[in-house]
């Protein structure tokens, strides 16, 4: 099958998709084959990717690490005024990003793992949970002043690696890269509940404007 090619190919690879649904289904379906249990928390030697930039961190939107070593999980609830609260969650991690060189650089931080398991951005109500949390624990700081911001740009919390699994990516993550394999997933333009093994796209996906920018 597909993903018995997949796994038995030696070298780096990778998989692209146009949808980011078609690429959760996959990374699912590698880590249940994995770990045997797709639900696991983050494993040491999963491949991960960058969901958004973290300059005090240096590494950026779009790179790719691997999970060398897993510390600590942390979680607090916040409560915010008028609306349900927000559990946060955390976990220490030790990233590697290899690079074209072959060297590499180790990264460590907080991987927030409600991006991990939730959407693709970062909702307006996690990232007011994120601040409100920040300024909980710094009372102490007046908002606004150099104090306040010197404090948040180091907060490890405020500052959280926003990453997901990179086992399958959509075409858009995956510009710039290089892999020894690829395999590509037509998934462009298809209905609701798609399933990339078996269905027929529909003839529509292949001839519009945005499947051959694709």
């Amino acid at each position: 099958s597909f993903l018995d090619t997949w796994e038995k190919m030696s070298g780096s690879k990778i998989i692209i998709a146009s949808q980011n649904k078609t690429c959760l289904d996959l990374n699912n379906q590698i880590r249940q084959r994995k770990y045997g249990d797709a639900s696991l928390p983050v494993q040491k030697g999963d491949i991960m990717i960058l969901g958004g930039n973290n300059y005090r961190k240096n590494v950026f939107n779009g790179e790719f690490a691997v999970i060398n070593e897993i510390g600590n999980r942390e979680e607090r609830i916040i409560a915010l005024r008028g609306k349900e609260p927000v559990t946060l969650k955390w976990r220490d991690v030790e990233l590697v990003f290899p690079d074209a060189e072959s060297n590499s650089k180790i990264v460590k931080g907080k991987m927030f793992e409600n991006f991990l398991n939730g959407d693709n951005t970062l909702s307006p109500v996690e990232s007011q949970a994120l601040y409100v949390d920040f300024t909980t624990r710094n009372k102490s700081l007046k908002a606004k002043s150099k104090e306040f911001k010197d404090a948040i740009i180091q907060d490890e919390y405020f500052n959280c690696l926003l990453m997901k699994y990179g086992y399958a990516v959509t075409c858009h993550k995956a510009q710039g890269g290089e892999w020894d394999n690829v395999f590509t997933v037509w998934d462009n333009d298809t209905a609701n509940g798609f399933n990339c093994f078996v269905d027929e796209q529909r003839k529509a996906g292949k001839t519009n404007v945005g499947f051959y920018r694709w």
